[in-house]
This record gives structure tokens, C-alpha cells and sequence, in this order.
């Protein structure tokens, strides 16, 4: 089978009632590409749809998203002529996590997703424009990024960070800086960390409320001896537990704030891929707007509704469903030519 790269496919070809082909555009030459038993949209979903991110998404939303930048929802938009149905009626209609941006040397930016390598991990915090913490910072990154757009709403224009002190940093790593302090020069050079001696002076530089941002620290390290966090029940279940480090006492994502310098990284809610999608069945096909199938067309990954319906029950909850999916639409695909050649 060839697979054809930087090609462009221009629109759905419907014939006799069911999809049989594409228009395909390729090195400036237009292609009708026949498929006997099917077209299945996997373009990536609508993260970055110019309209529909706007619109669907929510307001304190980050411009910058962590999914590749070709995902601008073709497959709804070569679907809607055919009667596609958009379906985003949805608890929420991506799926979040906490990220921080560095302006590359070349002008882009580059998205760094806080997944796991760093905010679950015992002495850091996530603290608002007031300098209080605001949730476990070791939970999920959708619950994280839910309880950022929170905060988004509370402080407009304020910015949240996570905060950590060089103990820290040299063991674990801070977003894009690597554990043993690697690029940490470079990172506090261009201004991707911030850095201070103390916990007053990065308060300062991060316009927080010294005083407040003090108090934080100073209770969390509480936590910290105690084992227990007593605001958001960091590391007590499961989850965040495998987040921490198993071989810090007591408690594996609790850990102090106490050695100089300090520093914090900017982060804001962006997403790992929409909720939203088209209406498919239970074969992937894509229906229409009274709820039938359109014959011969599919989807699969973030092309396809989540299943999930912006639900965040633990990871793989796209890559999951677009394995199964993909699997489904292509055997159901098959097995509905070898019927109609059987007629």
C-alpha cells in the first residue's frame, strides 16, 4: 500500500448514496482516489480548528496547544457537506493539562505538557497570582488544567506558577529543565525560569504577595513533616502516589521548600486533544444529523467524539479508543464489501 505524505484532501466523493472515494491534492496535482470500501477521517480532531477552538473551547484557554499543528479539523469539515454532525455537547470539550511556553531562538514557541516529570514529584507547588496553592498538584493533568481555568476566571490576566527550590530542581528537574540542573542557565537566561535567593525576592519578581506566598511555603512544609496535606489531600490516592517519588517519606508527593535559590516556571491550561467530534455509532461510522450513518465514511481517533465525552478517566483515553476504533472501522468497512460483491 503506498502511503502518500503532504497531501491534501480537498473533498469527500459520494456516489449512489454512499462515499466511495476522495479528492486528493498532491504536488499541485489534483487526484480522485477510489475506495471501494470506505474513508476513514483520522486527521488529528479540532484542536486547532480557527473557529471551532474558539468557540468550543474554553476562554481562559492557552493559544498555544500541545497537539501538532496540522490537526485543524479537516475531518469535520470534509464531513459536514456529506451531513456530518458535529457532537459537542460534552462535560468539557478537550482535554486538559497544565503547560509552560519558552520562546525558541527562531521566534516559535515551544509547549512543554506537565504530565509527569515534575509537579507530582515531593517540594513542588502550584500557587495563584495571590501566592496561595490551589489544588493537588499531583493530580490528574485534566483536573489540574480544570482548576487553572478556575483561577483564570478569578484572576483575569494573573498568571499561576510552579514553584520549587534547588534541592529540587537537581534531583528532578523543573518543566524543561532537566534533573542535575541541565539547560538551567540557559532556561533563567531567557527568562523560562525565574530564579531568586529568596522566597521574598521571587515573589517580587513574580508579582505575588510576599507575605502570602511565605505562609504557603511554610504550611505546605507542614505538610510536608506530617505527611498529610490537609487543603488539597495531595498523594493519597493511587495516582498521585505513582506521580511521587517512592522513596521519599512519609508521604511521596509532599516534600519541603527550604533551600535557596528558589524557582518557578509559568504555566497555563492548554489541551492534549478535543472531546468534540463527529457523531459516529458503535461501527465508526459518521452520522448525520437525524442520527443515521452516512454510508462508507468513518472516523476514528480525535476525529471521532470521545467516547469519554470529556470525561478524564486516567491516561490513554484517546490513544485507547482510536486504536479500537480504527480497528473497528476498518473490519466493518471490509466485511460491508464482501456483502454488497456477494449480492
Amino acid at each position: 500500500m503506498p502511503v502518500v505524505r503532504s497531501a491534501e484532501v480537498r473533498s469527500i466523493v459520494q456516489a449512489g448514496g454512499r462515499v466511495n472515494g476522495a479528492v486528493v491534492e498532491h504536488r499541485g496535482r489534483t487526484t480522485e482516489v477510489r475506495a471501494r470500501a470506505g474513508v476513514v477521517l483520522a486527521t488529528g480532531g479540532l484542536s486547532h480548528h480557527p473557529d471551532l477552538r474558539r468557540r468550543l473551547m474554553p476562554a481562559g484557554l492557552d493559544a498555544a496547544s500541545t497537539v501538532i499543528d496540522s490537526a485543524t479539523g479537516d475531518g469535520v469539515d470534509l464531513a459536514g457537506p456529506l451531513g456530518g454532525r458535529l457532537a459537542d455537547e460534552h462535560v468539557s470539550n478537550g482535554f486538559w493539562t497544565p503547560v509552560s511556553r519558552r520562546r525558541r531562538a527562531d521566534g516559535s514557541v515551544a509547549v512543554f505538557p506537565h504530565f509527569v516529570l515534575d509537579r507530582g514529584k515531593p517540594g513542588a507547588i502550584a500557587v495563584d497570582p495571590a501566592g496561595r496553592r490551589f489544588v493537588s498538584e499531583a493530580t490528574t493533568y485534566h483536573l489540574f488544567g480544570e482548576a487553572l481555568f478556575a483561577v483564570a476566571e478569578k484572576f483575569p490576566g494573573g498568571a499561576c506558577h510552579l514553584i520549587c527550590d534547588d534541592s529540587f530542581i537537581a534531583k528532578y528537574g523543573l518543566g524543561m529543565v532537566k534533573p542535575k540542573r541541565l539547560g538551567l542557565r540557559a532556561a533563567v537566561a531567557d527568562g523560562y525560569v525565574t530564579r531568586a535567593d529568596s522566597l521574598a525576592g521571587l515573589a517580587g519578581r513574580l508579582n505575588v504577595p510576599a507575605e502570602a506566598l511565605a505562609a504557603t511555603v511554610a504550611r505546605h512544609n507542614g505538610f510536608a513533616v506530617s505527611g498529610r496535606d490537609e487543603d488539597f489531600a495531595k498523594g493519597e490516592d493511587a495516582y498521585q502516589r505513582n506521580l511521587g517519588d517512592p522513596a521519599h517519606r512519609s508521604n511521596p508527593c509532599i516534600g519541603e521548600l527550604v533551600r535557596p535559590p528558589f524557582y518557578a516556571v509559568e504555566i497555563q491550561p492548554s489541551d492534549i486533544g478535543a472531546s468534540a467530534g463527529l457523531a459516529c455509532d458503535e461501527a465508526a461510522r459518521v452520522l448525520d444529523g437525524d442520527g443515521n450513518p452516512i454510508e462508507g465514511l468513518y472516523a476514528c481517533g480525535n476525529d471521532m467524539e470521545s467516547i469519554m465525552a470529556g470525561n478524564y478517566p486516567g491516561p490513554g483515553i484517546t490513544i485507547g479508543p482510536a486504536m479500537a476504533f480504527g480497528f473497528i472501522a476498518a473490519r466493518h468497512a471490509a466485511r460491508s464489501l464482501k456483502d454488497r460483491e456477494a449480492e
